[in-house]
């Protein structure tokens, strides 16, 4: 925070980058990083904030997070919407319903997704499974374990797919595409 004198007396407070005013008792500072206890849903609102961002609980369905930075979900996403200027992580999962979308310029990853559309410019990684979702990233999309199930959806990856099973005999079709930017 800049201090200007203007008037006998009077000081004038300029923050010099963008973010969260933050007040201590004794000092006035602006912080880059916005944390919300507990859920982002009806006692937050949505939340669109011009640096990182870290949740201490889930995204409820039809909520959205919009960030400058990083967004970091302790819990889960339900159908909500996400979009950061740089990474997504969310600890848990993804339950989509249909209505989930997840946008980065850079990586995303979770511990699995179901019913969602991710879209990275970097990499897409989950832990477990990937259902019945849309993923189009410009790196690698990555299933990590040995759970890793690919089924159904439609994958469009520049740079390539790496699952431990993908597709299922009886289950929804799975489209892999990769080699071009999306």
């Amino acid at each position: 925070i800049r201090q200007e004198a203007v008037e006998k007396g009077l000081n004038r407070l300029y923050a010099i980058k963008a973010g969260e005013l933050m007040y201590d008792g004794a000092a006035l500072a602006v912080a880059d990083l916005h944390t919300i206890e507990g859920d982002v849903g009806p006692a937050s609102g949505n939340i669109k904030f011009n640096g990182s961002v870290n949740i201490t609980g889930s995204i409820l369905t039809g909520y959205f997070v919009m960030s400058k930075g990083t967004v970091k979900v302790a819990d889960g996403v339900e159908a909500s919407l996400i979009s950061a200027d740089e990474s997504i992580h969310i600890v848990n999962g993804i339950k989509g319903g249909s209505k989930a979308v997840l946008r980065a310029r850079q990586d995303i990853s979770a511990g699995f997704a179901e019913m969602a559309t991710i879209m990275s410019v970097g990499d897409t990684t989950l832990e477990n499974t990937c259902l019945n979702s849309t993923i189009k990233c410009n790196g690698t999309f990555s299933l990590t374990t040995d759970k890793g199930k690919l089924v159904g959806g439609k994958i469009r990856a520049k740079t390539g797919v790496s699952a431990h099973q993908i597709g299922s005999k009886g289950g929804s079709r799975t489209h892999i595409s990769f080699g071009q930017d999306y």
